[in-house]
């Protein structure tokens, strides 16, 4: 990251000004990105927007009871009956980018009353993995939380009770919108009082207002019927070395080692040089982001990709405590490096949501030959890993919801989303989150040749029979059971298939 002088902050600020007009520039360009999640979150608006209405989804139900996650549902569901849903979603989207590059700066400028290095680090995560990939509430949830940092700093001072209703409602509002960003936030919070912390009576009291909410929230949790979460918590040592040097870029991993690779050389330069150093509390702030990285999983209560977001959350607020020292033309090479980065995520990332855009169109038009009501199975029509760039096929087709459709691979257990499928049609729902993604064309066609496996969960046993139509995501091959399934149509990266009424009971 860089190191410009107090006299360059304007220039600075002009220069992350216009890198977020480009980076936002590929939401508004394309009618529907390609961000692995973001398919998922737009149709989960299309069945919330209807439920309740003659076009409400026969499949779904809504959950009535109060839960976190919940930032996109609450925010985007008013705008879609104005704007419709896929131009709310996209107006959620850019809101989320502007958080997370106001957060930091926000933050410190309360820390260090001026601008220095903040969004620059800011501008070069908008299109990180988790970014990129559409964790839309946990990149809402962590603006509002830096947000919240920022406003913690600059009322430093204020009487104890303002200071208690403001984080409270911080408190609040993350534990709606995000529940990880909520422990991010207090753990952000915890290291900094403890960084300051003196036995005076001063002292305990600041941590005990730190306290009384979270101890608020922990009550909730504990009442809610609702679980937390749905699936099984894991760890993996490989999934560490990824959220390192993997991390800053969702759709090039060569690509983020790379320009990971470039940032880590540049902070050793300038801290090893005295350019850049942290101050107390960025210290500890430090310290505790690491132990917080290594003791989260990779999968956390069924939620994937937990331990990667901590250190994007660690390069957001550090900055703020960082002392910079440099000018002249070592400042404007170290300027270099984020916006370099920056700007080839943004490139990386238009190219890649340019090339979508003509087979979502095919695949949203073929939802017009889908049967009203009709269950639909999504496979994958390869087998084995596949890269990132073809990651964001697998949860497109969930965007057949708002043609009144069941579609297997769209979110909606308990514990994680407010939607959830309705009773009669639970055995053909995915009832573990692990099995979400696309079922492999191997298993599809044992299974349709008589293959009993118990190992198989329930709702793909008898797939031949109790589902109507088959979107195979990944290139496009021959039909791969004749006799079985009728193609209808199709793209580069997909296949619709109606599922032979013959083989039906």
């Amino acid at each position: 990251m860089v190191a410009p002088h107090q006299q360059n902050s304007l220039a600075i600020s002009f220069a992350v000004a216009a890198i977020v007009v480009v980076a936002i520039c590929p939401v508004l360009l394309v009618a529907l990105p390609a961000m692995v999640d973001y398919p998922n979150h737009v149709a989960r608006m299309y069945v919330l927007a209807a439920a309740g209405t003659p076009d409400a989804n026969p499949f779904y139900e809504v959950s009535k009871t109060l839960s976190s996650n919940l930032a996109m549902d609450l925010l985007v569901l008013p705008l879609a009956r104005i704007l419709g849903v896929e131009a709310a979603c996209k107006v959620f989207l850019i809101a989320c980018q502007l958080l997370i590059v106001s957060g930091p700066i926000a933050l410190e400028l309360a820390v260090k009353r001026r601008h220095e290095i903040s969004g620059l680090a800011a501008v070069m995560l908008l299109y990180s993995f988790p970014f990129a990939w559409g964790f839309l509430n946990f990149q809402f949830g962590l603006g509002v939380a830096l947000w919240g940092l920022a406003v913690w700093e600059f009322m430093r001072g204020r009487t104890v009770a303002v200071r208690l209703i403001a984080h409270s409602l911080f408190v609040m509002v993350l534990y709606v919108a995000h529940l990880f960003t909520l422990g991010l936030y207090a753990a952000t919070l915890g290291f900094l009082e403890l960084s300051r912390f003196n036995w005076r009576r001063s002292g305990i009291a600041q941590l005990a207002m730190l306290g009384a909410p979270m101890l608020v929230v922990f009550a909730a949790l504990l009442a809610s019927p609702a679980p937390v979460g749905n699936g099984p918590t894991e760890w993996k040592i490989a999934s560490k070395f990824m959220s390192i040097f993997g991390s800053l870029n969702g759709y090039s991993t060569e690509l983020a080692i790379v320009e990971t690779t470039a940032l880590i050389v540049l902070c050793y330069v300038l801290f090893r040089s005295g350019r850049l150093s942290l101050c107390r509390s960025g210290l500890w702030l430090t310290g505790g982001f690491a132990l917080i990285f290594l003791a989260m999983p990779f999968r956390l209560l069924g939620i994937a990709y937990i331990d990667i977001r901590v250190p994007i959350a660690a390069l957001l607020i550090l900055p703020a405590y960082t002392r910079v020292s440099m000018t002249g033309r070592a400042a404007t090479l170290a300027i270099a490096v984020p916006i370099g980065i920056a700007l080839v995520n943004v490139a990386v990332t238009s190219a890649v949501w340019l090339s979508y855009q003509d087979d979502y169109a095919k695949l949203k038009a073929s939802f017009t030959l889908l049967d009203r009501p009709s269950r639909v199975l999504v496979g994958r029509s390869t087998d084995g890993p596949i890269g990132l760039p073809l990651w964001p096929m697998d949860h497109a087709p969930t965007l057949a919801v708002s043609a009144k459709a069941m579609v297997t691979t769209l979110f909606a257990l308990p514990g994680m989303q407010q939607i959830n499928v309705v009773k009669e049609q639970r055995s053909q729902a995915i009832t573990d989150v692990i099995h979400f993604e696309p079922v492999p064309l191997p298993i599809l066609a044992a299974l349709a040749a008589g293959t009993d496996d118990p190992r198989v969960p329930r709702f793909l046993r008898h797939w031949t029979s109790e589902f109507d139509y088959l979107y195979l995501v990944g290139p496009r091959i021959a039909n791969p059971l004749p006799g079985r399934i009728e193609e209808l149509t199709g793209g580069t990266l997909f296949t619709m298939y109606r599922i032979s009424p013959i083989q039906k009971p």
